[in-house]
């Protein structure tokens, strides 16, 4: 699970922000998620590989919606790199990406996306952005 740290962490955010208080005190059950829907358009400014400055992150948006998720990220072990496969979207200012880690069920995240040329940068969470460049 730890390869998929930073695509869990901001999976994470994205649900935690869209958690509401538990209607009373005695109420065991976890919060639930705000649900994202996995609709827009296929948007051709955005199709390229993007890639962080340090590379630990590429997003492969193709034109036909699909798209190759890589990042790498240091662990205990060294660098460990990951690949997903999956699709995207772009709805209003937000970048739409819907992937499937094996075993486990599908996941949808939104970014608020800034795209100027070839430069792109991607909100995560409430504070952190990162920026990637059309390569």
């Amino acid at each position: 699970m730890k390869r998929f740290a930073w695509l869990i962490g901001v999976t994470l955010l994205v649900m935690a922000a869209g958690c509401k208080p538990a209607p009373s005190e005695t109420d065991d059950t976890p919060p639930k998620p705000a649900a994202v829907a996995f609709e827009g358009t296929v948007d051709p400014k955005f199709v390229g590989t993007w890639k962080t400055a340090k590379e630990t992150s590429c997003l492969d948006l193709r034109k036909d919606g699909s798209a190759q998720i890589l990042s790498a990220h240091p662990s205990p072990r060294g660098i460990v790199k990951s690949t997903l496969e999956g699709s995207w979207l772009v709805s209003g200012g937000d970048l739409l990406l819907r992937y499937t880690v094996p075993h486990q069920t599908e996941t949808i995240v939104k970014y608020p996306a800034t795209l100027s040329g070839n430069k792109m940068i991607l909100v995560q969470g409430s504070k952190s952005k990162e920026s990637y460049t059309r390569s």
